[in-house]
């Protein structure tokens, strides 16, 4: 089975919310969320730095085409922060989540490059930007549609919101995309989420099986599409439909 397919895509998912059931949180990732990766801004409300929330390669949205979309998953985001804090309770550093701003919302098609690899980061370049738009050329025929349902933690405290592309056009663009640019190679999206934010705070076991159960329930209110005409690059944006 390919590695890009809506097969591997919900394997994918399940193996995340499993492995967070197993293994608990990646201490070393939640840290660097915290220490490295988050900042304070706007009235003391903690976003992640754009190194950790900010497409590099090539995306879908940033900022998704519908801001009533956009809205309900910041509120959404607001809630599970609200419920860390709770959880982690008074005389503890109460930032819970770090978030990804709501204008940055996205799903990632390639990364040119990515924060859990390198420290430093780069964006796409001109030449790889004309290379994506050859590669997209004979996909310009209509919008990429993605369904999202529900919410998942990562065992890295990533906060994502499944995505399950209809069709394999999504899954057609990426292969074709790794296959012109071997940069793109690197840190293969296999899914098609959406991040809302990165824990901050390490959890024992039981707060974070109170946390997981919240997010789950919170989730089952989540169920929308998306149609994307366009793509998103560092560079400008590629259009879907040139009909």
């Amino acid at each position: 089975m390919s590695h890009h397919s809506i097969s591997a895509c919900r394997d994918n998912y399940e193996e995340i919310k499993t492995k967070i059931l197993n293994c608990g949180l990646d201490e070393k990732a939640v840290g660097r969320s915290s220490a490295d990766l988050s900042q304070i801004e706007d009235k003391g409300t903690i976003y992640l730095k754009k190194c950790a929330c900010y497409p590099t390669g090539l995306a879908l949205g940033c900022p998704l085409p519908q801001r009533g979309v956009e809205e309900m998953l910041w509120e959404t985001a607001i809630a599970v922060r609200s419920h860390i804090q709770k959880i982690i309770g008074k005389g503890r550093d109460k930032g819970g989540l770090a978030f990804v701003p709501k204008s940055g919302y996205h799903t990632t098609i390639v990364n040119r490059t990515h924060y859990e690899n390198s420290d430093c980061i780069e964006y796409l370049s001109p030449v790889e930007f004309q290379t994506a738009e050859r590669v997209l050329l004979p996909y310009q025929r209509g919008p990429i549609i993605i369904d999202y349902n529900g919410m998942i933690l990562a065992p890295t405290g990533t906060l994502l919101v499944p995505g399950y592309p209809k069709g394999e056009c999504l899954f057609h663009v990426r292969q074709c995309l790794e296959d012109q640019v071997e940069k793109f190679k690197e840190k293969a999206p296999q899914t098609a989420h959406i991040k809302l934010g990165h824990l901050i705070n390490l959890l024992d076991d039981r707060q974070l099986s109170t946390l997981l159960d919240f997010i789950y329930h919170l989730g089952e209110s989540l169920n929308f599409s998306i149609a994307f005409s366009e793509v998103f690059t560092p560079l400008g944006n590629i259009p879907l439909d040139n009909a």
